[in-house]
Order: C-alpha cells, then sequence, then structure tokens
C-alpha cells in the first residue's frame, strides 16, 4: 500500500513539472537565413533595469501573470527599433519561458512583439554576449553583414521572402538565393 502511495506521489510530481516546463521546439532553426524572419527585433544591449510586474487577470479562471520588465542602454540594432526607451518583457521564472537577467550583463536578444509587447522568450537564440569571446563577436557581425545585404534590397519583405523592384517587378528569393547574395556580400566585405 505505501509502495503505492509513493509511486502515486511521484508520478503527480512528473506530471507537474511537464504542465508547469518551458515548452520549446524540438528542434530550433539555427541558421541566420531562417532565424532572422522569425523575430521582430534583434539587437545587443546591456541591461540596465529589470522590474518586476504583476498582471491582473480579468477572468476568475485564470491567475496572475508574474514578468519582468527589462530595460537595455548602449544598443547596437540589427534588426526592429530597438532604443534605449524601449521596454522588453519576459517570464519571471525559465519555468515559464522567461530568462533570468541581470543588470549589468550585455545580452544578444531575440524578441518578437506579441500582444503589444516587445518580449523575450527563453525558446529563442537569445543569449549572454561576451564580448572577449570570438563565437558572440561572429554571430553579431554575421547577423549585421546578413541584415545590410537584405537592407540593400529595395522593398524587401522578410515574411514572404519577396522583392519588389522600383519598377514593380515582384521577385521571390528562396533560402539558396539569400545564402548566395550573404557569400557575395562577406567576400566583398572581409
Amino acid at each position: 500500500m505505501t509502495k503505492n502511495i509513493i509511486v502515486i506521489l511521484i508520478a503527480c510530481i512528473f506530471q507537474l513539472n511537464s504542465i508547469r516546463s518551458c515548452d520549446c521546439p524540438q528542434n530550433p532553426e539555427t541558421e541566420l537565413p531562417k532565424i532572422i524572419p522569425i523575430y521582430s527585433n534583434i539587437f545587443k544591449g546591456n541591461v540596465s533595469n529589470i522590474k518586476i510586474s504583476i498582471t491582473q487577470s480579468n477572468n476568475t479562471n485564470t491567475s496572475s501573470l508574474i514578468y519582468n520588465e527589462i530595460s537595455f542602454n548602449s544598443i547596437i540594432s540589427v534588426k526592429g527599433t530597438n532604443t534605449n526607451q524601449t521596454n522588453y518583457y519576459t517570464n519571471s521564472t525559465e519555468d515559464s519561458c522567461g530568462i533570468q537577467f541581470t543588470i549589468g550583463q550585455e545580452w544578444l536578444i531575440y524578441a518578437n512583439l506579441t500582444e503589444n509587447n516587445i518580449t523575450i522568450s527563453l525558446c529563442s537564440p537569445t543569449k549572454l554576449f561576451i564580448s572577449t569571446n570570438e563565437a558572440s563577436k561572429s554571430e553579431l557581425s554575421q547577423l549585421q553583414a546578413f541584415m545590410y545585404v537584405i537592407n540593400s534590397l529595395a522593398g524587401f519583405d522578410l515574411t514572404k521572402l519577396n522583392v519588389t523592384t522600383t519598377n514593380g517587378y515582384l521577385l521571390s528569393y528562396n533560402i539558396v538565393n539569400i545564402y548566395i547574395l550573404l557569400f557575395v556580400y562577406m567576400v566583398l566585405v572581409y
């Protein structure tokens, strides 16, 4: 009888953990041409302020949500409108896909606009930026180079991977075309 109760308790604990844990995709994208269109804001910045906030639910069946409001300074924008006046939001715990920021840390942020807020999730490729780490510097340089190529194409729409030329023709680009453009740019710059 005691063994049955212990087994049931252990099963309940595992069930609760699976309900509360962050549920990120199994195989997230890692290639820049596939990552960049997913996120509305990509930038490097220093955490300057963290404010804990609580949203009150209007529905009596749901609980309030605790989240962190993050401010950054020294922002190097890659994509989106990232300014020192913009606040970003993340859930308060890693179990709810939130990122634990510390004031003074430098981060490479991949964020999205959701419900009128720009949110940062543990499921994104967001990572601590270490200025002495070649991999961190390389990723930022690659992002900037890729966005330079993309922005050089007039009328480019990242969500559809189409280019509208000045005379109104619509050209469709696939990922291979984007890689070729990026390669040509990298050869010319480096």
